[in-house]
């Protein structure tokens, strides 16, 4: 609007505005409006405070912009340094951007990435499985993920598995869509998961194939599974269900049925348990159970463990007792015959003995005399041995052992470790003939030593002399049976006793030295006992036996 020149050159005066008012014939005039000077120092006060406040809130935006700023950078190089890997695609699956771990899943540098399809790296066998993964991301649709295998410029194959979501984004004045892609490589999880099912493959065959019966059942005694062994275990036929029958129902005795479970939850296990199981047909038979609880995966408590038939092995070593019961009937009564018949040739050698002879009568009869002792320790032989590994073997003092041996001519000095070993019910005689040994060939021997010490879990005891010792390509051959001037006997015997316990003995002197023997008892066959008694010398005779 244009003022005439009068009203453009008036003067305006300072103390207030200008306030304009119409006039009839549309003329505009200027009147000036006056403030009180209160009123302008209000409004001074009121721009000051709200500038400060604007310079305030300017700030706070700042800050929250630098925060901004600091966690994009963050979250940047999160998504940046992460070991998954994350793909922006377009609509057509074009790789529009691509982290660090990216580049390391598809084997190519970033900028090799950009611009080029995903499809193009992932095998042939599985791009059925992405475009399905593809298109069901383009659609929108919620929870999408598949698996496929990536190969990359190296031919290494890997398997990946993807997710994704889609989203839209500002292009110019359009949205366009954004397909968001990670990828995490399951390769070792994969490789774990084929080899688990491997092993549950092979453990179903085992189980599948062993004759004993595998079984878990519940607290309440519930069967909840088993091998298919238990069908010929209880009689039942191999399409019936046997998950929801109680355990308790195939013991025999309903006693041993409560104390195997009342041991078995006191203890956690119980191993080998002996009792009788019941048929559906009403037969019965001999088991071992061996069980252990454990938890299922819920965390509930149940047992596992194995079923023994024994019925079978029952029957043969009852037949076996049997049959060496009887065989040592016959060998005891042939003994004694022999025994009798010795004594009786060994009187009549002795009468013609006291005759006057002549001398080639004299040298037969040397010879016959010789011939009757080699029988008699023949047969002393047979005794022994045919007890060897009929009993069962048991823990035996060592110290005691020896200081129960009959009195001899050569002292035996003992300095052994307080221990037992299981061994044969024979393991006296392994003594017996070690001592007999020096006192048939221990040329100018004075005394013997038996020491024990441990090496590498095993106990060694050794038995030695201070006699003449033997050539050394006689080691070995001592342990034959029938080498040596006598019967041949004692060591081979020594070895039989001692090998019933996988105990085993060598000759280990030097040349020069007296006879060293080396008894190494391996671990689980030694154990120790309370105190060491103090060192002793005792004498063993070794012509009463």
């Amino acid at each position: 609007m244009t003022l005439k020149n009068e009203e453009r050159n008036m003067d305006i005066p300072a103390d207030g505005p200008l306030k304009k008012t119409k006039r009839p014939e549309g003329q505009i005039k200027y009147k000036r409006s006056f403030y009180p000077t209160d009123d302008l120092t209000n409004l001074l006060r009121m721009l000051q405070t709200r500038q400060i406040e604007l310079k305030l809130q300017i700030k706070n935006l700042q800050n929250v912009n630098d925060k901004t700023r600091a966690s994009l950078e963050i979250y940047q190089k999160i998504c940046e340094y992460s070991p998954v890997g994350y793909f922006m695609l377009d609509k057509r699956g074009i790789i529009l951007q691509a982290n660090l771990f990216s580049s390391y899943l598809l084997g190519a540098e970033r900028p090799q990435l950009i611009g080029r399809p995903i499809h193009t790296f992932i095998s042939p066998k599985s791009r059925a499985q992405y475009f399905g993964f593809f298109n069901r991301l383009r659609q929108g649709r919620p929870n999408n993920s598949c698996n496929v295998e990536i190969i990359d410029k190296t031919s290494f194959t890997r398997t990946v598995q993807m997710e994704g979501w889609s989203v839209f984004v500002r292009a110019g004045k359009n949205d366009e869509i954004r397909l968001i892609v990670n990828a995490l490589d399951i390769s070792v999880q994969k490789e774990s998961e084929t080899k688990l099912q491997e092993l549950e493959d092979q453990y179903r065959n085992i189980l599948a194939s062993i004759r004993d019966v595998y079984f878990r059942f519940g607290r309440d005694g519930i069967l909840i599974s088993a091998s298919p062994s238990i069908h010929d275990l209880i009689g039942l036929d191999p399409e019936e269900k046997i998950t929801d029958l109680s355990i308790n129902r195939f013991f025999r005795h309903p006693e041993d049925a409560r104390y195997f479970f009342d041991d078995l939850l006191r203890n956690g296990r119980i191993s080998e348990y002996e009792t009788e199981f019941i048929r559906c047909d009403g037969t019965t038979h001999q088991i071992l159970i061996t069980a252990g609880v454990i938890s299922d995966e819920s965390g509930e408590i149940c047992c596992e463990g194995i079923i023994r038939d024994i019925s079978e092995c029952r029957k043969v070593k009852l037949a076996l007792a049997e049959a060496n019961r009887k065989i040592s009937i016959l060998d005891e009564v042939i003994c004694h015959d022999i025994n009798n018949q010795l004594i009786s040739l060994q009187g009549f050698l002795s009468v013609i003995r006291h005759k006057p002879l002549d001398e080639i009568t004299d040298e037969y009869m040397g010879k016959a005399e010789n011939a009757l002792t080699a029988i008699t320790r023949q047969m002393q032989f047979i005794r022994v041995y045919q007890q060897t590994g009929l009993q069962s073997a048991e823990w035996q003092n060592i110290r005691e052992i020896i200081k129960n041996l009959p009195i001899g001519r050569i002292p035996v000095k003992i300095d052994l470790d307080p221990v037992e070993i299981f061994a044969d019910l024979m393991f006296a005689h392994v003594f017996y003939n070690l001592f007999d040994n020096v006192e048939q060939h221990g040329k100018n021997a004075h005394e013997i030593q038996v020491r024990g010490s441990r090496t590498a879990g095993t106990y060694t005891i050794i038995v030695s002399d201070d006699g003449i010792g033997m050539p050394h390509d006689e080691r070995e051959k001592i342990f034959e049976r029938g080498y040596g001037r006598y019967s041949g006997l004692g060591l081979f015997l020594i070895r039989e006793i001692l090998g019933v316990t996988e105990i085993t003995i060598q000759e280990t002197s030097r040349s020069g030295e007296g006879a060293r023997f080396e008894i190494v008892v391996p671990k689980g066959k030694f154990r120790v006992c309370k105190e060491k008694t103090p060192d002793c010398i005792v004498n063993v005779d070794t012509s009463l036996q």
